[in-house]
């Protein structure tokens, strides 16, 4: 079972409702998406989880604001930038997701969301 399947059972497990469920899925993946215009990310790979810094999150909370990506090369246009209240809980979602990661027997360290 890969990473985010795993963590998405134990927030079954725990109770929460599956539209609660949904808005973690949603939040992870605006996030794995924007990632993935900056690095090598590997969509649901554990490694790719491993590459994320707190700076990552930083500039992923800076630049959707502005409607932005980071490709590297300095930014590139969304679609439509982020509300405050989607990157906000999205940065929830993502520091409740770091800190499950933490709890498992995998060579972490700090969560990159501080």
């Amino acid at each position: 079972m890969k990473i985010l399947e795993r963590y998405y059972v134990e927030l079954e497990k725990k109770g929460l409702s599956s539209s609660t469920i949904r808005q973690h899925q949603q939040s992870i993946s605006r996030f794995m998406k924007w990632f993935n215009t900056m690095s090598e990310f590997k969509d649901n790979d554990f490694s790719g989880w491993q590459k994320v810094i707190p700076k990552d999150i930083q500039q992923f909370r800076r630049l959707s604001g502005k409607g932005l990506y980071a490709d590297g090369m300095g930014t590139t246009e969304m679609k439509k930038s982020l509300s405050v209240g989607t990157i906000n809980n999205t940065v929830k979602h993502l520091k409740q997701f770091f800190g499950w990661l933490l709890g498992l027997s995998h060579p972490f360290g700090t969560a990159p969301t501080g």
